[in-house]
């Protein structure tokens, strides 16, 4: 590879392609090779600098070197070269990560037929980029392209890697997810087992990849309503993220939920409603621990905070207390008032969906009383959540937090409330079309209350 071509494929890379990736292939190489491309990049940083430094978030600029990339190896090396065929994936990649489909189906389309010819069908660069055409096949909902591509990427790497070598088994994933959309139920699941005992062989029963191919398995089973069968691997994957990330971490926390809502289904309501409270609290009270928080120290933090402390406490307090003072008062005051009434006030929108979760439950249980402090925090929270951005009074999680409470107000009697929610509901509804079907429902929900609320003859 001449130094121009060096240069020009290198300076895409930095410019677009995944950490891990670039990990996988700079340990994949012999120790001359990466003595060379330690060369290559310092040449390359010598001379363009940090153009397409990708943390300067100039996405234009990023696609501008791409592209003079990609017209670079084209003039210079042929279109067929193995650096202008990476080039052309690299800006391919690059294109349907800012969900430029349209743009980035040729240019992978070109890069599989140069591959095909100059490498053959089983080249893992062959390989790699069926299924990166597939994957936007997926993506863009055109299944019937997608399926013969993942079919063949599959038989090709249980050819050259074996069943159970990573690639292969991120290719039956691949597969399964796409043989589920198309109603393949039956070879779906069977892709899906497979995975999972292929990544219980390859990395062990607490690596992440098991415990999330188990969750994958398990939603596979609760989407067919197979409830008894799914909850075996939703127990095996929280037992498995609880003790390899705690209690508290988000991935544990949506397990958890994921197993409460799956028993509120199978009527095992009391460890539901366990769960669902642990959630619920997990996600208002954030944790900050040190196992978390210290891995990214590169476990310093014996040294690291005596440090911090000597040098810039005695400078920083009497600066930062009148401001940290206002912000720290409303992490602190849900620490020590009673769950739900205060602090479902501090946590973001998202998780507001605990509260309503719990509130169902509670409902269907018949502790209506309870349920109703749920139903109205979770309803302040959508009309004006202290987050990334305000739903509002219209918009259709709060329209339907607002039915939820009309309908449990209706059951409990307190009819004038209710009847005001149902109007509101309905006219929010209304903004959103007339003829829209939850609007239809709405209307419906009205006349059925204001017919069940006239006096009886």
């Amino acid at each position: 590879m001449g130094s121009s071509a060096s240069a020009s494929a290198h300076r895409g890379l930095l410019a677009n392609a995944a950490q891990d990736d670039l990990n996988d292939f700079v340990q994949s190489l012999s120790e001359e090779a990466r003595s060379n491309l330690t060369t290559a990049l310092q040449l390359v940083s010598q001379s363009v600098g940090a153009e397409a430094d990708p943390s300067t978030q100039d996405e234009a600029k990023n696609e501008q070197l791409l592209r003079e990339d990609l017209k670079s190896c084209r003039l210079a090396l042929g279109d067929l070269h193995e650096d202008t065929l990476a080039s052309l994936v690299l800006l391919a990649r690059f294109l349907k990560d800012k969900e430029r489909c349209e743009e980035a189906e040729p240019l992978f389309r070109e890069a599989l037929h140069g591959r095909r010819e100059k490498l053959g069908d089983l080249h893992d660069d062959t390989l790699d980029c069926l299924v990166r055409l597939a994957e936007l096949l997926k993506d863009t909902e055109r299944f019937g392209e997608a399926e013969p591509l993942y079919r063949e990427a599959l038989r090709g790497r249980r050819s050259k890697l074996g069943d159970s070598h990573a690639d292969t088994l991120s290719c039956i994933y691949g597969l399964a997810g796409l043989l589920k959309k198309t109603g393949q139920l039956d070879e779906a699941e069977q892709l899906f087992r497979e995975e999972l005992e292929g990544c219980r062989v390859n990395h062990g029963a607490q690596h992440e990849d098991t415990l999330a191919s188990l969750v994958n398995l398990a939603m596979f089973l609760e989407d067919k309503e197979r409830y008894e069968e799914a909850e075996p691997p939703y127990r095996e994957a929280l037992r498995g993220r609880r003790s390899k990330l705690g209690d508290k971490d988000p991935k544990t926390l949506k397990l958890v939920y994921n197993l409460a809502d799956l028993l509120k289904k199978t009527g095992q309501l009391d460890e539901a409603e366990q769960l669902f409270r642990e959630e619920l609290e997990g996600c208002a009270l954030p944790s900050f621990s040190r196992e978390t928080y210290g891995s990214t120290m590169g476990g310093r933090w014996d040294l690291l905070v005596p440090m911090l402390v000597s040098m810039l406490v005695p400078m920083l307090v009497p600066m930062l207390v009148p401001m940290l003072v206002p912000m720290l008062v409303p992490m602190l005051v849900p620490m020590l008032v009673p769950m739900p009434e205060v602090a479902s006030r501090y946590i973001k929108y998202p998780l507001r969906s605990s509260l309503n979760n719990l509130a169902v439950l509670l409902k269907e249980e018949g502790c209506s009383g309870e349920a109703e402090p749920l139903y109205r925090e979770a309803l302040r929270g959508r009309r004006s959540p202290r987050g990334r951005s305000k739903l509002g009074d219209t918009h259709p999680d709060t329209l339907s937090s607002i039915y939820s409470l009309a309908a449990l107000l209706k059951q409990m009697g307190q009819l004038d409330e209710a009847e005001q929610l149902f109007r509101e509901e309905l006219q929010g509804r209304v903004n959103h079309g007339a003829q829209h079907d939850d609007t239809l429902a709405s209307f419906e929900n009205l006349a059925d209350f204001l017919k069940d609320s006239l006096p009886r003859c």
